[in-house]
């Protein structure tokens, strides 16, 4: 994708949310079942499409020839720290980039890829280094206290069940659940963290004086 179509595409989506109007179309079309199943099947196909198209050209672009060079290239010095710079400042730093790669992960394919990207990135080293230096700069112990008092809070609470029995009314929320619940690993990630649950005295003090007021 060239500079100038990507820049095309950023004031397309900004111009697109600005407008309340449009922004209200596009949530209420969200939010209609036969919208999202004719929007997920005209994504798939052009979905299909484009990759017979990436297909095709890459077979006439990648030449023993050039992949050599590019293998070359790749090797200097600095490069990759620039290019995972590069990408971080994309993503971090422009709504317009995140609005667009998100709408491009309509497509199940590219959901299933990008998942299992950002699974790979959360089992790296650096990767969870940097997380707990962003929790511990915004879990300000201020921060934390107010958050305490917040949920501590009866209309709060309350508020937060009754959105947790709407979610788990909803047919989308259940199938993503139970889809999950059939991956081996999710099964056995819940698993561990609920004993682990289990396994904490202070928890099961909390939990016990929790059910004997």
């Amino acid at each position: 994708m060239s500079r100038a179509h990507r820049e095309k595409l950023r004031q397309a989506a900004l111009a697109q949310w600005a407008d309340p109007v449009q922004r209200c179309r596009l949530l209420v079309a969200a939010r209609s079942p036969e919208k999202r199943a004719k929007l997920s099947a005209a994504s798939t196909r052009d979905w299909q499409e484009h990759r017979e198209r990436r297909v095709a050209i890459n077979r006439a672009l990648w030449t023993p020839e050039f992949y050599a060079n590019h293998r070359q290239a790749m090797q200097r010095p600095g490069l990759k720290e620039r290019r995972r710079a590069w990408a971080l400042s994309q993503w971090n730093g422009d709504p317009a980039i995140r609005a667009i790669r998100a709408a491009n992960l309509h497509s199940p394919e590219a959901r299933k890829k990008h998942q299992a990207a950002m699974r790979r990135l959360g089992q790296t080293r650096s990767h969870l280094a940097k997380l707990r230096q962003i929790a511990a700069e915004f879990w300000t112990p201020e921060r934390c206290a107010a958050h305490r008092a917040l949920l501590n809070q009866p209309a709060h609470r309350a508020l937060l069940r009754q959105k947790v029995a709407e979610r788990q009314r909803d047919p989308a929320f259940r199938r993503r659940f139970l889809a999950a619940m059939r991956d081996q690993k999710f099964r056995e990630r819940m698993s561990a963290a609920i004993k682990a649950k289990w396994a904490d005295p202070a928890w099961r003090a909390k939990r016990a004086a929790k059910n004997s007021a």
